[in-house]
Formats: structure tokens, sequence, C-alpha cells
């Protein structure tokens, strides 16, 4: 393994077996590089979260993201807690299955090891200011493909997306809709077959590209899907699901764990941060008028919003 210790030569760097200039952009295209062959992958373009597209996608979507590095604190950056295995919500680790990747660096499988991550995060020179305005390689908002919503709400709500796990997802008691296209589906079953193209999957058969806009019958369809596998999730008291507050709470004495465990699902859907005037909302406009009927419809209608939200269902 070449172990790459990312610092700015002639300013201090650690001893390193490389040290690069501290330019706005060529600590981050060397990070880049060294991270891809692990990483590109499965955030290649393409990818729902094609974070290692290029360069430009690297910076943009997770060098730049706080959400994600921290510059100067690499302990508080979610990469690294996520790369060593330590991660919260619903990515606890990267790479997702088998080994995370500081045990892979460990055994010299990766081509650059987590000290060099973590100077390259101590280190992080500014954003490049002479780059302004759209940039052609910039990665563009699109909606999810049909196969990437179903594994975004298996994810979401406990499961891992679907490799050969039975999905959570069904629609009105018919079995799990198959979330790997074309393979996966079953084309002799007509009601599965439907409802995976009324979500906007491709037809081989029908040589039906992939729907590239949401559309009233998929957003219909959507609705539908969501509305199933939530009222299973809260059925079965997903632990995930429920963190803060129980299934049967009810209001007003369980008011405060309500909101608090809002907050926990819309961080966990929505990978970001609410601020109080979106909790409020949630819970006046969607989950206060459901519990009247009952507390398991309110977290049914409360899950079932937050996979229609926009920040769900588009990348």
């Amino acid at each position: 393994m070449m172990t790459l210790v990312l610092g700015c030569a002639g300013e201090g760097a650690r001893a390193t077996t490389e040290a690069l200039p501290c330019g706005p952009s060529e600590g981050n295209a060397a990070m880049f590089e060294a991270l891809s062959p692990s990483c590109a992958g499965c955030h290649g373009a393409g990818a729902s979260r094609p974070f290692f597209a290029s360069v430009v996608a690297f910076e943009d979507l997770l060098a730049y993201d706080e959400r994600y590095v921290v510059a100067g604190d690499p302990e508080a950056s979610a990469l690294v807690a996520m790369l060593e295995g330590r991660g919260t919500g619903a990515y606890p680790q990267m790479p997702l299955a088998g080994d995370d990747f500081a045990t892979l660096a460990a055994r010299g499988e990766t081509a650059i090891g987590m000290d060099a991550i973590r100077a390259w995060i101590t280190s992080l020179p500014p954003p490049d200011p002479s780059r302004s305005g759209p940039d052609r390689e910039a990665v563009a908002t699109r909606r999810l493909s049909a196969d990437e919503v179903i594994n975004a709400i298996e994810v979401a709500l406990g499961q891992a997306p679907s490799a050969g796990v039975p999905p959570l997802l069904r629609v009105d008691g018919m079995a799990p809709l198959s979330p790997d296209s074309p393979s996966g589906i079953d084309y002799n079953d007509g009601q599965r077959r439907q409802v995976y193209l009324m979500l906007g999957g491709p037809s081989y058969l029908q040589q039906r590209p992939p729907e590239g806009a949401w559309s009233p019958s998929s957003l219909l369809t959507l609705t539908q899907l969501a509305q199933g596998a939530c009222s299973l999730a809260v059925e079965r008291s997903e632990p995930l699901f429920f963190v803060h507050a129980t299934r049967d709470a009810r209001l007003p004495e369980a008011e405060p764990d309500v909101r608090r465990n809002l907050e926990h699902l819309y961080r966990r859907f929505l990978h970001t941060p609410p601020d109080a005037a979106e909790i409020d909302a949630l819970f006046t406009q969607v989950y206060a008028p459901a519990e009247a009927t009952s507390p398991r419809a309110a977290w049914t209608d409360v899950c079932t919003a937050l996979i229609r939200d926009p920040l769900f269902v588009t990348f």
C-alpha cells in the first residue's frame, strides 16, 4: 500500500511519503485519486450519491459539505466515522458490506490510510475562488430510479439494501416487490411488473427506458409503496424507527418524546439536520392530526411524508 500523508510542502507538514502543495484543489485531487479505487465503484458517475464522478463532484458533494467533512477537525467529520465503522444513521460504515475502510487500510488493501485522510481534513484548503457559476462536470439533481427508491426506503426503515434480503415493500397485501431490475423482476407476475413500471422502472421487454422525472402515476405509486412499507415498519416496531418514543405513545403526555423522535426520523430519512420550524410543521400538520385516530397511523403518516419529501426522492 502506498501511504500518502497529505501536507503542505514547506509549511510544517508532518513527515510524509509525498508532500503536496497547498493550492485550492491540488490536495483534493490527490485525495480523490487515492480514494477512488475503493469508493468509485459505488459512488461513481450514475450512482445515487456520485461523490467520485469527478474531482468537481468530490469537492462539491463531499469535501466541502460539512455533513461529511469538517475542515480542520477530522474527529468531527462523519466521513472519518463511517470509514472507521462508527458512523450513525443509515450508513454506519463504508463500505456497507464486509470490513470497513479502516480495517481494509490496516491490511494494506487500500491506496491510502486513515492517517493520511485525517491529515488531509486537518489541512483542507478552502474552495477555489476562481471556480464560480455552473460547471459542466457538476452533478445535477435528478429523481431516484425505481430501484434506488426501493433500496432507500429499505435502508431508512432499518433493512440493508436488498441483495437476497426480503424487502419490506408490499402493496395491498401483494408479495414483496423485487428491488433488482431487470433480472429480479418476475415478468410472469403482471401485478408486480405493473407496480414496478408505474414507479418509473424500465422494461426491457417493452424497450421502455427508466422514467426521467416524477409523473403523477409514479408519485401515486410511490405513496402506495411508502404507506405499505411504513405501516409494516410501525407494526413491527422497528428499533431504528422508534428511538425516543414508543409506537403507541399518546399526546399530550408524550409530546416531548414524539418531537425528539420526529427529529431522529427527519435526520435518518433526509440526511440533514432539521430546524425547529420543520419539526413543528411535521408535528402539527402530520403527526398530531393523525394521532387522533391512532399513534400508529400518525407514525405511518410521518414516515410516508418523509419518503415523499423532495430531499428523499431526488439526488
